[in-house]
C-alpha cells in the first residue's frame, strides 16, 4: 500500500500531517519527520503526562504558571506580569493582603514581596504617602526620603515625643526653646536668660492658684445663698401680725374723771 507523502501511516493507521495523537496532543504526525511514529510537538508543553498548548495552564493551578514553548516546552513558566510568592500568585503591583506596603513588583522579585515606592514601611505600621502617626502631626510618611521611618516635617523639633514649632519655648521654662538651627531632638538654651527661681514648677503652681481661686469662689457662693436664706426666714411680714392689747393706764383715766367732775361742779 503506498503512504501519501503528506501523511504517516502508524500503527496501522493512517493520519493526516500534522494531525495530534488522540491520547496525547503533543504527539503529531509529522511526515517531514517520521511517516511511521509519532513525533513530539515541540509547539506545545509536556509536563509530566499532560499536555498544554501554548499560552494555556493548568487546571486548578495558579494561573500565573503557563505555558510558553518558545522559554520551556518541558514545563510550565511563570507569565510576565505575576509574582508567585509563599505559593500564590499576584498580579503586578498587587499589594500583600496583609499589608499593603508590600506588592508584587515583578522588575525587582518575582518570588518575594517589594516595597511600595509611594508608602512607608515603619516597624510593622504602613503610612501612605503624607500619613503621619496619630498625635504627632510633624512626623510623617516621605518615601522619597525615608521609606523605614517617618521624616521630621522642616521648622519643627520632636522632643520627648511631642511636635514644637521652630522658636517655640519650653513650657514652665521661658529660658529652653525649639531651634531647628542648633538641635531638632532637645531644647535649646537661649544665651543670656536667667531662669527664675522653681521656674520649671511654674504650670503646677498656676494650677494651685486656680484649684484654690475655685474653691474660694464656690465657698463665697454658698455663703450668699445661706444669708439670703436665712434673712427670708426672720423677716416678720407685717400684714399678718396682730398690734398687742394694752392695759389702759388707771392714772391717766383717773385724771380724766376727776377734769370731768370739776367741769361739771363749775356748770
Amino acid at each position: 500500500m503506498k503512504v501519501n507523502a503528506e501523511a504517516c501511516l502508524i500503527d496501522g493507521r493512517c493520519y493526516a500531517h500534522l494531525q495530534s495523537y488522540a491520547n496525547d496532543s503533543c504527539q503529531i504526525c509529522n511526515a517531514t519527520e517520521n511517516r511511521n511514529q509519532w513525533t513530539r510537538d515541540y509547539s506545545k508543553c509536556m509536563v509530566g503526562t499532560q499536555c498544554f498548548s501554548e499560552g494555556s495552564f493548568r487546571k486548578n493551578d495558579t494561573y500565573c504558571w503557563n505555558c510558553k514553548p518558545n522559554i520551556n516546552n518541558g514545563n510550565l513558566t511563570l507569565d510576565d506580569d505575576h509574582c508567585l510568592i509563599d505559593g500564590m500568585c499576584f498580579q503586578q503591583l498587587e499589594a500583600d493582603p496583609s499589608n499593603k506596603c508590600n506588592i508584587c513588583n515583578v522588575t525587582e522579585n518575582t518570588n518575594s514581596w517589594s516595597m511600595h515606592n509611594n508608602m512607608c514601611l515603619v516597624g510593622n505600621d504602613c503610612f501612605e504617602n503624607g500619613d503621619f502617626k496619630e498625635g504627632v502631626p510633624c512626623m510623617n510618611c516621605k518615601p522619597e526620603s525615608n521609606k523605614n521611618y517617618l521624616t521630621l516635617d522642616p521648622g519643627f523639633c520632636f522632643i520627648d515625643g511631642d511636635c514644637y514649632e521652630n522658636g517655640k519655648s519650653k513650657l514652665g521654662d521661658l529660658c529652653d526653646m525649639c531651634d531647628v538651627s542648633v538641635n531638632i531632638t532637645r531644647w535649646t538654651s537661649i544665651t543670656g536668660c536667667h531662669k527664675l527661681p522653681n521656674q520649671g514648677l511654674a504650670p503646677h503652681v498656676i494650677g494651685i492658684i486656680i484649684g484654690v481661686g475655685v474653691l474660694l469662689f464656690i465657698a463665697v457662693i454658698i455663703v450668699i445663698v445661706v444669708s439670703i436664706k436665712f434673712k427670708k426666714q426672720s423677716k416678720i411680714d407685717p400684714m399678718h401680725t396682730s398690734m398687742p392689747h394694752t392695759k389702759p393706764d388707771e392714772g391717766s383715766d383717773g385724771d380724766s374723771r376727776t377734769t370731768k367732775g370739776i367741769a361739771d361742779a363749775r356748770l
